[in-house]
Order: structure tokens, then C-alpha cells, then sequence
């Protein structure tokens, strides 16, 4: 039996294919377009330089330990490379830059310790845009299935109960359901704060540090809708990057100034009435909460404030995520907290043995693999680890040992 998961892992691939935009200052001034694209150019060779440093960490210096401090440490280097009056300009976009990767970790990076990068790693191939969103993937997985009665939907699980022989999963209509396995694939930020109640026998030591340590933030969007929209085929708006001077991108009030966590304000492609609105951290779990009517004023004086435009309406609709408010999933995706190392995520994928060493419990998710954690193919590789697990243990496939043995005895 797997229990789903709801992620809004879609949002790191997503975030990353923007091709067009611009960034914009609180004056209603964008900023040329050329020193835009240089300038962000150069904040990823930043960010490619962090990734490289992992190679040689006892070489670093030793004041940088998050990745705020790496980026702060690089801020008189890079306004280097720009005339003094281009400085301002390129400082806001770096601004700008830093409430992107907020977004691309969804903590804060002042609590992202520099060793995250240790860890990091690309993949071959880019990203891909799934127009029907994530849903689509896992529906023609779904339709797969030979016998899709077994498919059960909309059942609560309140605990999982493991013990030699199998597994007995409960479910809060008072339904049972017996296994010989059970994979789990619920959300870290649900393990948080229910695995002390979800598993019997509780989880190890071990696991629950893995649990407490690894850092779990939100990342949302809210959808703009327009009717008419006030961009238009001839005068179309990509991405509005939103470029802060030092002084404005001051919280002081996290309640009042949330907004100031937004990185951009996005065209939705394939729904030319809408725009997508990106923010993360606190800020972004206390937009769960705010009323409709205030999220509408305050992203339409943000739009007029950037674009310099007052006419700009208001939507006539505001849809947003609530994932750190759901309790399902509390929270987006995973990243190393400063009490956490890369290890954590390989105990957290460890399976739970019976007395006689066989798996009972496994565990799947972007959490649980180390090398891409907080992304869809993160979560879907570790389906396939924990599937390829199963089919070994139930001698379906060969496993690595006897793979070697075969190959030798080929050769």
C-alpha cells in the first residue's frame, strides 16, 4: 500500500525555465533590459561558483557557514564588474536574486548552512513543462494498473502498525487494511508533526533526528485572474521582477510587509487572463491566511508601484496554494536546516526491518533522497528505489549481488 503524497514539487522545475522577463524598481522604472540579463547573469556564475566550492570546503573561508553569508561575501566582487552608476541597479536585482533562491530552497537562507551545496547535484537533460500539470504524470501512471479497484482514494491513514509478517494499515473510517509491506511517501512536514502517533512501534531514534532536523518551508503562488486582463497580445507581460533597494526589502512587520517576499509576478502560460504571483518563507505561510481582499489590494499596488501604472485593475478572482496550512502536507519541500547534514536524508530513507531483517515499512518522497531532495524527479527516483527494493525482496529481481555473480560467470 503507498500513501500518496501532495507536493508542490512543481514549483522548483517551474521556477527555473523562465526565458523572458524583466526587473523592475519601486519607482515604476525597468531596468534595461541588457544590464538585466548581465546582471543576473553573473548572480548565477554565484551561484555555479557556491556549487563548485563543495569540492574544496576546507579551503573557504571560515565566516561563511549558510548560504546568505556566501552570497554577502560575494556582493563587493560582483558590483565591481559595473559603473557607478549602474551599482544601484545591479544591487537591487541582487536583492532580487536573493528572494529567488528563498524560493529555490523555500527557507530562509540565512538558515541554509553552506554545506547544502555539498550535496548538490545537476541532471542531464533540463527541465520539462507539464501543461496539465502534476496530476497528469501520476494519472497515466495510475492507468497502468490492471487492477485499479485496489487503488483506494480519499481513505485517511491514521497509522501504520508493523510487526513480523506484515504491516496493518488503520484508517481514520475505522477500515483496516493488511500487507506484507507498506511504502510511505507522506510529506516530511506531516511526518514532523505526526510520527510520533503515525507509526507503532515508534520510529527510531535515529529517524525522528532525521525528522526534526531537516528543514521543511513553504513556497506558494497566488493566480491573478483578470477579466479583461489589462496586458494584451501586443503588450504582453512575461515575468515582472520585482528589484528592491536595500531599505525596502526590510521586514519589519512580516503581518503587514509579506509582499516584499514576492520575486516576481508571472504571465500563467496556456491562460492569458492570469498572472502568478511567487512567494516563500514566513512571508509565504502567512498569505495562507490573509482574506482575498487583501491579497488582491496588495498585489495590485505592488503592480502599479513596479510597472508605474495606476490604471492597473483589480483581478476579479484570487486562487492561491496553502501548502504549509494543509494538513496533508504542511509545508513544500525539504532542505538541510543548520542542525541537519546530508546524511539525515539517507536515514530517512532507510526502511523499517522486522526481527528477521525483512522490510516492513519503506519510505519514498523528496525528502528522503539526499542528492535531489525538493524536486519531482528527487520523488520519483525514490519511488523507483523503494520499488526496486520490493521486487528484489519478493525475488522478482536479482539483486546487486547476484547481478555481479551472473555478469562474472558471463565473462
Amino acid at each position: 500500500m503507498v500513501l500518496a503524497e501532495e507536493n508542490d514539487l512543481a514549483n522548483k522545475q517551474e521556477l527555473m525555465n523562465w526565458s523572458k522577463g524583466c526587473f523592475y524598481r519601486s519607482d515604476g522604472r525597468k531596468i534595461d533590459e541588457d544590464l538585466g540579463a548581465k546582471v543576473w547573469d553573473f548572480c548565477m556564475e554565484i551561484d555555479a561558483e557556491a556549487q563548485r566550492m563543495h569540492c574544496c570546503l576546507g579551503k573557504q573561508d571560515k565566516t561563511i557557514h549558510t548560504v546568505e553569508d556566501f552570497y554577502v561575501d560575494r556582493l563587493p566582487e560582483f558590483l565591481e564588474k559595473f559603473s557607478m552608476s549602474d551599482r544601484d541597479d545591479a544591487t537591487a536585482i541582487f536583492n532580487s536574486f536573493f528572494n529567488y533562491q528563498r524560493l529555490n530552497f523555500g527557507w530562509d537562507i540565512a538558515k541554509v548552512p553552506f554545506e547544502s551545496y555539498i550535496k548538490y547535484k545537476d541532471i542531464d537533460g533540463g527541465d520539462a513543462f507539464m501543461p496539465k500539470g502534476a496530476r497528469s504524470l501520476i494519472s497515466a501512471i495510475a492507468s497502468r494498473f490492471r487492477s485499479k479497484e485496489r487503488i483506494k482514494v480519499g481513505a485517511e491513514v491514521v497509522t501504520v502498525n508493523w510487526e513480523d509478517g506484515g504491516v496493518k494499515i488503520r484508517c481514520s473510517s475505522g477500515d483496516t487494511y493488511r500487507a506484507k509491506c507498506a511504502v510511505v511517501t507522506v510529506s516530511l512536514g506531516f511526518l514532523k508533526k505526526h510520527h510520533q502517533t503515525f507509526f507503532d512501534p515508534p520510529l527510531s531514534h535515529e529517524k525522528y533526528l532525521a525528522i526534526d532536523r531537516i528543514a521543511f518551508g513553504v513556497v506558494n503562488k497566488i493566480f491573478l485572474e483578470y477579466d479583461p486582463p489589462f496586458w494584451s497580445k501586443d503588450t504582453p507581460l512575461d515575468s515582472v521582477r520585482l528589484a528592491w533597494d536595500n531599505k525596502e526589502l526590510v521586514i519589519t512587520d512580516p503581518k503587514s510587509q509579506w509582499f516584499k517576499r514576492i520575486f516576481c509576478i508571472d504571465a500563467v502560460r496556456f491562460n492569458s487572463n492570469c498572472l502568478c504571483v511567487w512567494i516563500s518563507c514566513h512571508e509565504g505561510l502567512h498569505v495562507e491566511t490573509v482574506p482575498d481582499e487583501e491579497i488582491s489590494e496588495t498585489c495590485t499596488m505592488v503592480l502599479r508601484q513596479f510597472l508605474g501604472d495606476p490604471t492597473i485593475p483589480y483581478p476579479c478572482k484570487v486562487i492561491r496554494s496553502t501548502w504549509g496550512t494543509n494538513k496533508y502536507t504542511l509545508g513544500s519541500y525539504s532542505c538541510m536546516g543548520l542542525r541537519s547534514n546530508a546524511n539525515h536524508f539517507n536515514v530517512l530513507a532507510e526502511p523499517i526491518e522486522d526481527s528477521n531483517g525483512q522490510p516492513r515499512v519503506l519510505f519514498a518522497g523528496e525528502a528522503t533522497h539526499a542528492a535531489y531532495n525538493g524536486t519531482m524527479h528527487g520523488a520519483r527516483e525514490s519511488g523507483v528505489r523503494e520499488a526496486t527494493r520490493l521486487l528484489r525482496q519478493f525475488g522478482m529481481l536479482p539483486s546487486p549481488r547476484e547481478q555481479v555473480i551472473a555478469l562474472s560467470e558471463t565473462q
